[in-house]
């Protein structure tokens, strides 16, 4: 007799943090990138999360996830404050891709299924740091963590659709326009005045806008980004040296020196490690 066996197309393989956060009127947290995933549910209030090249207004009820390595920042404007759920794990497979493309609207069992796995997280690890360490060392505990973890994010994608509760202000327009553009040049190593050309912005309106949203310049965001399509070159089998050339940095040297600042570790480095 031949079984069916059911593809196993997506994996919790750790969790990184669980924690909760009270973000007042003017919070801002001036926004980061990293390897994992990280989930973001408001338990009240709302709060402003810039995600790459889209701005969410997250209400009271509303989950928004960031995928690994995708630029996220999250500030609480005038009149705004929130309670914040947050959860980051690192998962394997495509089927949690869906998570990363929208805003998600938390039924009543689903919020009450995420609190039940916030408790069982809290109470399996040592959640005072990040990332979080052994608590009682008991592995059915924290295996059953996961495995919670795993049921919540599959009963969302089963059960709920995202909604694209982006903003559309002139400010956030421009802030797509700026991303768009450096995303468009990933391999040209354009200056911050030849973005704002291409932007058709001035480049004092540029630097305003991208720290309005961003929080940090916009040279370092882009930089931030011909990083990242680096990876994807190395991930693709390029030789360092092809990378450089191809991303019109001006030497392999430079190119190394550069990746090793954003990541901690020289390409080879990186490829060896983490690949």
């Amino acid at each position: 007799m031949e079984l069916y066996n059911p593809l196993r197309d997506f994996r919790i393989n750790s969790i990184n943090s669980a924690f909760i956060r009270n973000a007042h009127e003017n919070f801002c947290f001036d926004g980061e990138m990293h390897d994992f995933w990280e989930m973001i549910y408001a338990k009240s209030g709302s709060t402003t999360i810039s995600e790459d090249d889209k701005i969410y207004e997250l209400s009271a009820g509303h989950a928004v996830f960031h995928k690994p390595m995708e630029f996220h920042r999250l500030k609480c404007k005038k009149g705004q404050k929130a309670e914040l759920v947050i959860i980051s794990f690192s998962a394997g497979g495509d089927l949690i891709n869906p998570l990363g493309n929208g805003v998600f609207e938390l039924n009543l069992y689903l919020e009450q299924m995420l609190f039940d796995v916030f408790n069982q997280i809290t109470s399996s690890f040592d959640c005072r740091n990040i990332p979080v360490k052994a608590s009682t060392k008991n592995t059915i505990d924290e295996n059953l963590s996961l495995l919670k973890l795993e049921i919540l994010l599959l009963s969302i994608l089963a059960e709920i659709s995202p909604s694209k509760k982006e903003s559309y202000s002139i400010g956030a327009y421009n802030y797509k326009k700026i991303i768009e553009v450096m995303s468009s040049h990933i391999d040209e190593n354009l200056s911050v005045d030849e973005i704002s050309s291409l932007c058709c912005l001035s480049s004092s309106n540029l630097k305003k806008t991208f720290k309005a949203y961003a929080g940090c310049g916009v040279a370092e965001h882009y930089n931030r980004l011909r990083i990242i399509r680096a990876i994807e070159y190395l991930k693709s089998g390029m030789s360092v040296t092809e990378i450089s050339k191809k991303m019109s940095y001006s030497s392999t040297g430079y190119f190394s020196n550069v990746f090793k600042r954003e990541t901690g570790l020289s390409p080879l480095q990186y490829k060896t490690e983490k690949m």
